[in-house]
């Protein structure tokens, strides 16, 4: 066996096998030196016998460990920690005008500054300090001859006149001897006196003396008056005092008003001779102010053609579908149809933050239609209103912009003046708008305080002209009442026409008196054939028949809906039928002077606006809460939409209005994210009726009105006569009970 203590010594099966010599560590080596256990101890005492039955010990090493000698095993390798930086930039050049090459700069020093405080001490050995105390040196010197020559005028003035006198004649004499002398001397004693300074404190060798000083207290002081007087003062506060307080809050804000425009009108401009050459200036400022306005339209009008050619060569494939796509998929599907998305129209300023509150499309230019921006949830406080004039020719931005301080939720174009528009605001007020006029201000608007709703303004209506040229328009508010207002030379005034009154008995007040309630009126619309009917939708759910100039009855009462009446529509071809919509889920066809409707459509969602088509008598159009819109034809289905298609989405927006084009066969609708979508009809939405090859050659409209009639033929139900009560019977009877009792 191997002699004990060996390095790297391995046991092998049998004693007589060789054991391989390995190189091991120095931890290996000090391991290896141990107390032998007991069996090492048999092995020793028991020879060969023992190592038969012993297991082998072997070393685990992995294959490719390196084998070292002694030597290098015993080699120390040191580790020394210097001060370089490894992240310094080496070779460091920069640009050197003088030599015209670059030149190696040397390498930043292994320093890394934590703190740094700038200090006011000097090193009294430091040039910068020995030039301090210099200065302060010849600063004294100077206050040193100042003093002295003080103190010499001080005692001249001092001195009798005679010995004055006598002094001065000495002094010169003094002088003149003194002079040549003096001037030699000059030099030696400058020389003198800058070798020897006069010493100068430590400014640094100093000591602090604190002293303590008595504190003194505060002491209260108090003192006793007689209390302020107080007098009870009370006061009522009733409706009327504060509306006559607004009133005249509103009448000395419209005289301050008129104050200054009277006194810009007045005004002379300054920098004039006399007041006589004011007008000829002014006159000669309009003329160049006009004719800069002349030249700034021009290049409007030039600006707003280029932008229209510019977009019509962006948009191009929308303009091609818009005028000539045709979906082929409807040859295929007779009673189904498709709506084709077109541009999409939206104000920066209005964009996610305002909702689409109504959509108006000019009666005259039919590509320009126009939009009201605002809110329908007031309690979160609206922001204000916009209205937008777009057209087909410029998709990207509206033609004109007009912001309002308070939510528009209506609008109305003049159907014969198609620059004037009437929008009807939250506040209750009302306001009409010339587009021709240079500003954005209102031409004509309501007092905000005495002449004015109580409430929102849902809804307004043109009216016809008036004999005398007078315009007229009618507006409908939560307040219950509707109001007429007439446009003259000289304002607009208004007057309430009729209040909407609930068709319920009234209810008893104070005093005996007995209170008739008032609805809360939606929606109205006005007969398209008699100027003078016109149907009222309430938040309550009823449908009124009235009659503009006798207001003190109903003509008709309709129990529509359960829930708010959101628009009304009389049909383009066939005036005795129209229809209505609620936030009940529901659209009902009515016709005039029938309890019952002759079509109810459940659209499983609430419909915000509903509309007949211009084209067709049988047509109309609903757009939903749900982001669908909705395409019904009872000609080809009665009960079922011919198209139903998602617009937006469902979970983050919803329409709000929909709108027919009258020339057009596309639809334009809004939603509460202030975007206008463009949807183009496909053909079987807009199946126009074919004359008969035979018989008598009638008009569009008369094919439309037949086929309208035709339809509700089926639908309607005949009245049932009753027969007229029999006098003789009932006088017989009367009789009969008489001679009984």
């Amino acid at each position: 066996m191997p002699e004990e203590g060996a390095e790297g010594t391995t046991a092998g099966p049998s004693s007589g096998d060789a054991a391989p010599r390995t190189s091991v560590s120095k931890s290996h080596k000090m391991s290896a030196k141990r107390v032998p256990s007991r069996i090492e101890q048999s092995v020793d005492a028991g020879g060969d016998d023992i190592d038969s039955w012993l297991k082998a010990k072997t070393v685990l090493k992995p294959e490719d460990q390196l084998e070292l000698t002694d030597v290098e095993l015993k080699e120390e390798h040191p580790r020394v920690l210097v001060q370089g930086n490894p992240q310094t930039p080496l070779n460091v050049v920069e640009f050197s005008y003088k030599e015209r090459s670059y030149v190696t700069i040397p390498a930043p020093p292994p320093l890394q500054l934590l703190y740094e405080l700038q200090g006011i001490a000097l090193n009294m050995y430091s040039d910068e300090a020995q030039g301090v105390r210099q200065s302060i040196m010849e600063d004294i010197a100077v206050e040193e001859e100042e003093e002295e020559e003080e103190e010499e005028e001080g005692e001249g003035e001092m001195l009798p006149e005679g010995e004055g006198e006598e002094g001065e004649a000495e002094e010169d004499e003094e002088e003149e001897e003194g002079d040549e002398g003096q001037r030699e001397g000059d030099d030696d004693e400058g020389e003198e006196e800058i070798q020897k300074p006069k010493k100068i404190t430590n400014m640094f060798n100093f000591c602090e003396r604190p002293a303590q000083t008595f504190i003194r207290f505060k002491r209260a002081m108090e003192t006793q008056t007689l209390p302020a007087s107080r007098l009870p003062l009370g006061d009522q506060v009733t409706q009327y005092i504060i509306y006559d307080s607004y009133e005249k809050d509103f009448a000395a804000k419209e005289e301050e008003k008129e104050r200054e425009r009277l006194a810009k009108e007045r005004a002379v401009p300054t920098g004039l001779a006399t007041a006589a050459e004011a007008p000829v200036l002014l006159h000669k400022k309009e003329k160049k102010i006009t004719d800069f306005e002349i030249i700034s339209k021009k290049m409007v009008n030039s600006a707003k053609t280029l932008e229209r050619m510019v977009n019509q060569n962006i948009f191009d494939g929308v303009s091609q579908d818009y005028r000539n796509y045709e979906d082929p998929a409807d040859d295929l599907r007779e009673k189904e149809g498709t709506l084709l998305p077109l541009w999409k129209f939206s104000y920066e300023k209005t964009f996610k933050s305002h909702t689409v509150t109504d959509i108006c499309w000019n009666p005259k230019y039919y590509d320009l239609f126009a939009v009201t921006y605002g809110s329908f949830e007031f309690m979160k406080g609206a922001p204000d209103g916009a209205v937008c004039l777009y057209t087909l020719k410029n998709p990207s931005y509206p033609d004109y912009i007009c912001m309002v301080d308070y939510v528009v939720l209506c609008i109305d174009i003049h159907p014969q003046h198609p620059h004037l528009f009437v929008i009807g605001k939250s506040d209750g007020n009302v306001a009409v708008y010339n587009v021709l006029l240079a500003t954005s201000e209102p031409q004509f608007k309501s007092n905000s305080v005495k002449y004015k709703h109580g409430g929102i303004v849902w809804q307004v209506k043109w009216a016809a002209d008036w004999p005398d040229g007078e315009m007229v328009f009618y507006s409908i508010s939560d307040d219950g009442f509707i109001f007429q207002w007439v446009i003259t030379s000289m304002g607009m005034t208004e007057s309430k026409v009729m209040p909407i009154d609930l068709d319920i008995p009234p209810c008893p007040g104070p005093e005996g008196t007995s209170v008739r309630l008032k609805g809360c009126g939606r929606t109205m619309c006005f007969h398209p054939t008699d100027p003078l009917i016109c149907l009222i939708g309430t938040e309550e759910g009823f449908i009124h028949k009235c009659n503009i100039t006798y207001a003190s009855n109903y003509l008709f009462t309709y129990a529509a809906h359960r829930l708010p009446v959101y628009k009304i529509n009389f049909n383009k071809f066939n005036s005795d039928i129209f229809i209505s919509c609620s936030a009940g889920w529901g659209i009902k066809m009515w016709e005039d002077c029938r309890d019952e409707p002759l079509f109810v459509f459940d659209l499983r969602s609430p419909v915000e606006d509903v509309e007949w088509a211009p084209y067709s008598s049988t047509v109309f159009g609903a757009a939903t809460s749900d982001g669908r819109v909705h395409i019904f034809d009872v000609n080809v289905d009665k009960y079922n939409p011919i198209c139903s298609q998602q617009v937006v989405s469902k979970k983050r927006n919803k329409l709000t209005k929909l709108a027919f084009n009258s020339y057009l066969p596309f639809i334009v609708v809004g939603d509460i994210r202030g975007v206008i979508l463009s949807l183009k009809l496909s053909p079987n939405c807009r199946k126009k009726v074919k004359p008969p090859k035979k018989g008598p050659q009638l008009t569009n409209t008369e094919l439309e009105v037949n086929k309208l009639t035709t339809i509700l033929s089926h639908v309607r139900e005949d009245k049932q006569l009753v027969p007229p009560p029999d006098r003789e019977r009932a006088e017989e009877e009367e009789e009969e009970a008489r001679h009984h009792g």
